[in-house]
């Protein structure tokens, strides 16, 4: 079998088995990868020509762009955008989320397909793929289609940036119609009939202070008395606590995190009524520390054990379904205590912004879009203060222009001082006897 060295960097000729010959060039890519790249030919002067035009190409892309041609997988750039990109840079909770979206809906459509070579139709097919029903499972939700996109569009940016990808192909794909999603508000009667059931329960203060100041769920768990203020009747909201399944070790934990956005870390006020049930609580509390002695765990939380530590997130919904049973109503989602205290806010014209800032929304826009069936059942009495902007002459006489009620107050002047003069002649008469 013949073969010829080249210099180094000028690639390698061999003569293959079957007569022709093959150029073979090998460098390495941005990643430290080795890669090799063949031309063939059945003569050797035509596989030189063809080995020195790969090698140009190779080269005149390196210098105009700085992109090399490489084989690199979407799954092997996905494993290194997730260690060295993101782990250190999100929460816990959104580095979880990104990895099992990878894993469930990425990897198996996409992962063994070469970075470079994935065209916008391939995405769009899997995302439009993802929305639609199979035998095997349901189609996924339009939210779920769209944070897939997202993370796609992360990983692809940071490869623009590290100079493996020239453009980001998710830009060109279409996401999928997003649909406001029904949420549960509870009736005025609902709201009573739970909040009567919660009566005398350990974590009636809880739910109380969901429904009264739109608080999650996780922020609640969180919350510690050193961010309680009843003189000031406000509480500070710093972080948040949930339970999340490290994708590395496989295990799960209650992880404590800042809120996402600026926005999450807000004052919230309390109403008066309020103070008594969160000052009953600590009550309640303090003697269950003092019964724990030793036992008890000082992490000073506002809600928690009967020894001081965490509560189960999953523990305060399975609570309030009993709740909802004992009250006879339907199960609902601990979410939906957040939604109610909104809607009783927009329904008391408490204007949007507020809500905004009390909610922790970072932008009014998703208050307003997710709270829209609310805003709208107010437009009409909204409405009807500017219903004497456009009543007729015969509705309503014309108002006096600014000239005419000028000269109208001189008039009435006028006459005033008139009947001033008159009155000292009037009562020198009053005074006079009679004849």
């Amino acid at each position: 079998m013949a073969s010829s060295r080249r210099d180094k960097g000028d690639g390698s000729i061999r003569k293959r088995p079957n007569g022709s010959w093959e150029g073979r060039y090998k460098y390495k890519n941005d990643l430290g990868q080795e890669i090799t790249k063949s031309v063939y030919a059945p003569t050797q002067t035509e596989v030189k020509r063809k080995l020195k035009d790969l090698i140009k190409g190779i080269e005149t892309a390196e210098q105009e762009d700085g992109i090399k041609p490489n084989d690199l997988l979407l799954g092997e750039w996905l494993n290194i955008w997730l260690k060295d990109y993101k782990k250190n840079s999100v929460s816990p909770a959104t580095y979880a989320s990104y990895h099992q979206n990878i894993e469930q809906h990425i990897r198996p459509a996409l992962g063994n397909a070469e970075l470079q070579k994935i065209k916008p139709h391939h995405i769009q097919k899997v995302l439009n793929e993802m929305g639609q029903a199979t035998p095997e499972r349901k189609a996924l939700a339009p939210w779920t289609v769209i944070k897939v996109k997202n993370i796609l569009s992360g990983a692809f940016e940071q490869a623009i940036r590290n100079q493996i990808l020239l453009v980001n192909s998710i830009r060109a794909t279409v996401s999928p119609k997003m649909e406001q999603k029904e949420i549960h508000i509870l009736t005025d009667y609902e709201q009573k009939e739970f909040l009567n059931a919660c009566k005398g329960h350990r974590l009636e203060a809880l739910y109380t202070l969901a429904l009264a100041t739109g608080m999650r769920r996780g922020e609640i768990l969180a919350l510690s008395w050193d961010n309680v203020n009843l003189n000031t009747k406000s509480i500070m909201v710093k972080s948040s606590v949930s339970r999340i399944k490290d994708p590395d070790t496989q295990k799960t934990d209650l992880i404590f995190s800042e809120p996402k956005t600026k926005a999450g870390r807000r004052s919230v006020p309390i109403v008066d009524s309020l103070i008594p049930v969160l000052e009953s609580h600590k009550e309640r509390q303090d003697s269950e520390k003092a019964t724990a002695g030793s036992a008890w765990n000082e992490r000073n939380l506002v809600f928690c054990s009967n020894v001081g530590s965490i509560i189960e997130p999953r523990r305060v919904c399975t609570t309030m379904d009993k709740i909802a049973d004992k009250a006879g109503l339907e199960h609902f989602t601990f979410h939906a205590l957040r939604h109610t205290f909104a809607t009783r806010m927009l329904e008391a014209n408490v204007p949007a912004k507020v809500v905004q800032d009390i909610l922790g929304h970072a932008d009014v826009t998703l208050t307003l879009n997710t709270y829209s069936h609310v805003i709208g059942t107010t437009a009409h009495e909204q409405i009807a203060k500017i219903n004497d902007l456009f009543a007729t002459a015969e509705e309503k006489p014309p108002k006096p222009s600014i000239q005419n009620r000028i000269a109208k107050s001189k008039e009435q002047g006028n006459k005033k001082e008139a009947i001033e003069k008159t009155q000292p002649s009037q009562k020198k008469k009053r005074d006079e006897p009679e004849l």
